[in-house]
């Protein structure tokens, strides 16, 4: 059941978030419409960050005490004078903004962290905070499957969060997904919109992406083809791969969830998208479509 599998990825709620963002942060009132449209659909699980504004606020404001939250921690200043006295401070301040007192999972936004000086205090810090009963599961949010080479041996995850979508699949190709799944990690893909440049008609996508002109006309004419929506598209091409756990989508709108939720499982295959891919990272990397 698809909603079993989706997570309400939580940042526009507590910022102005995405390349495809018009409207920018999600107000209050629709966010309890999103939280209670949810509930009603049996989805249980909300992806959010300390990073995410007053994301963690509004959640609590609402009432989400019978979710599994997964939060994320910022990167951890190098000069504090204890780690876990850090971790501990920031854990209790999310369990507070959220009004809950246990979370499910807590992923680390920065985790090649855990490669310097004090790694294995922080490594050590969330698994004492798990031994309390206060966190579930802990875990890292990557950018690039590469951060999995370089961590995985020496800090084995219970949860792994990754980008993944019909463009950019380097986890799958990696062949680090299917080392997750065997080792029964729990596998979260996001960015399964591409921050929403996936769901742009062609008239309204930024001129600076026109240089990937090809990749827009296969994507468009796969669309007409199969007339399908791009959100749908997206979700189908996730859902389609039985490695991965579950699927961070970001929202912006009761509606927007209930078309995601009205996804026809059985209208596409994988075959259809076997030519939408690239592994140029100045497109397929939000944190590089500033540059250049």
């Amino acid at each position: 059941m698809l909603s079993h599998k989706i997570v309400i990825g939580s940042a526009q709620f507590g910022l102005d978030y995405g390349i495809a963002n018009i409207n920018g942060k999600v107000s209050f009132d629709e966010v309890k419409k999103i939280i209670t449209y949810a509930q009603l659909y049996q989805v249980s699980t909300i992806d959010t960050a300390i990073s995410y504004g007053d994301s963690e606020v509004s959640m609590g404001k609402i009432g989400v005490n019978e979710w599994k939250i997964v939060t994320k921690l910022p990167k951890i200043p190098e000069t504090c004078e204890s780690v876990d006295s850090w971790i501990s401070d920031n854990i209790q301040k999310s369990l507070s903004r959220l009004n809950v007192t246990k979370i499910e999972a807590i992923l680390l936004h920065n985790p090649m962290q855990l490669l310097g000086k004090n790694g294995v205090e922080i490594w050590s810090s969330l698994r004492h905070h798990q031994s309390l009963g206060i966190v579930n599961k802990v875990g890292f949010s990557i950018y690039d499957p590469i951060e999995l080479d370089k961590l995985y041996f020496q800090f084995k995850p219970d949860v792994v969060q990754f980008p993944y979508n019909v463009l950019d699949r380097r986890i799958e190709t990696s062949k680090w997904l299917r080392r997750l799944r065997n080792d029964k990690v729990e596998t979260h893909a996001r960015s399964v919109f591409l921050q929403g440049l996936l769901l742009m008609n062609k008239n309204n996508r930024p001129k600076k992406f026109s240089q990937w002109e090809d990749i827009w006309l296969l994507w468009d004419n796969f669309l007409s083809k199969k007339n399908i929506t791009a959100m749908h598209a997206c979700i189908g091409f996730v859902l389609l791969n039985k490695n991965i756990d579950k699927i961070v989508v970001g929202v912006d709108s009761k509606n927007q969830l209930q078309e995601i939720l009205d996804f026809d499982n059985n209208i596409i295959c994988l075959d259809d998208f076997v030519r939408l891919t690239s592994n140029d990272v100045d497109l397929i990397n939000p944190s590089r479509w500033g540059e250049g």
